[in-house]
């Protein structure tokens, strides 16, 4: 097998590689609780990203995470009381575990951002029938990687449209400008079903159900580099299980409870 026919990631490992690093880092951050090491975690993922040369995608999408870590820290601070209260019904217990949440959430968030950067869709169902998952089964999940730009296509395309039509996305307060998004779910739902109805339809009449094994040019092997981040993966999840298992990635807040 000649080098240039094997199937390598941007970052030069094999897409097996980048899933196993998906995988094992929701892994340890579901496993850790206590904020130091969740920063410790979240710092591994973004070093990754950085060392894979993806780090700038963030830039795209900062939007999202900063959503998701001040809707976390208000709601949590709100209903999860502790017996450290402020401003009447906020409580710090409930505000670290807000933040607890936020750096899990959106550490996930860039791990799954630097994945889908850094493998494609073919690269992806290429991974999962080298891993023993069926051929027709991974398949449908490269395809629904696929669909993620094509749904953030078509609703750019829409509210393009409608602005031309006389709607100001950025009039208003924020609950106003927020209210205005929630019509242009509508158009970019059903033509995601009807697109997919169709590709059904394409691989239907070319024969997709009758094929049991598909077949790839490019073949995947494991390098060095491949083996020594996996070797990392492994001792990082042994030693978040070992912090879970012995309650030390446990959250530390005083006297959390639930209700008032």
């Amino acid at each position: 097998m000649r080098e240039s026919d094997r199937l390598r990631c941007e970052n030069g490992l094999d897409p097996r590689t980048n899933l196993a690093v998906l995988v094992a880092s929701f892994a340890i951050l579901v496993l850790l609780w206590d904020i130091g090491w969740l920063a410790v975690a979240a710092g591994c993922v973004l070093l990754f990203g950085l060392v894979s040369g993806v780090l700038s995608v963030i830039r795209r999408f900062w939007l999202i995470p900063l959503i998701v870590a001040v809707f976390s820290v208000v709601i949590w601070s709100i209903f999860l009381v502790g017996d450290t209260i402020f401003l009447t019904f906020f409580s710090v217990e409930g505000m670290l575990y807000g933040v607890a949440n936020a750096i899990k959430l959106d550490a996930m968030i860039f791990a799954g951002l630097f994945y889908v950067t850094l493998v494609s869709p073919d690269e992806l169902a290429i991974s999962l029938r080298k891993l023993g998952v069926p051929y027709r089964l991974g398949f449908s999940l490269s395809y629904a990687m696929r669909l993620f730009p094509f749904i953030m296509k078509e609703a750019g395309q829409i509210a393009r449209i409608q602005k031309s039509r006389g709607l100001d996305l950025g009039a208003g307060t924020f609950r106003e400008r927020a209210m205005k998004y929630i019509p242009l779910l509508t158009p970019v739902f059903l033509t995601t079903i009807r697109n997919t109805n169709n590709v059904t339809m394409a691989l239907e009449s070319r024969g997709f159900s009758a094929k049991k094994k598909g077949d790839t040019y490019l073949k995947l092997k494991m390098a060095f580099q491949d083996w020594l981040v996996l070797i990392v993966m492994i001792v990082l999840t042994a030693g978040a299980v070992y912090l879970h298992v012995t309650g030390r990635a446990s959250f530390d807040g005083a006297a959390l409870r639930w209700g008032g």
